[in-house]
């Protein structure tokens, strides 16, 4: 990344390969990066079903 760039890295712990990988990048550049690992087992897209505040949480990232 940028100096002028960020990245969030999110996954559901019960997604071990996604959340491995997430934590993986983030040690790579953890001052441009956020992580946050959720519980449950969802993938992709399906983190919008079950964290009802994800899209708001995006736009507010996107918007610092």
């Amino acid at each position: 990344l940028g100096t002028d760039q960020k990245a969030w890295l999110l996954a559901a712990r019960g997604d071990e390969y996604s959340a491995q990988s997430v934590a993986v990048l983030q040690k790579i550049n953890p001052a441009s990066s956020k992580l946050t690992i959720y519980e449950g087992t969802d993938h992709g897209t399906d983190l919008f079903k079950s964290q009802s505040g994800l899209i708001s949480d995006i736009v507010k990232f996107l918007s610092e």
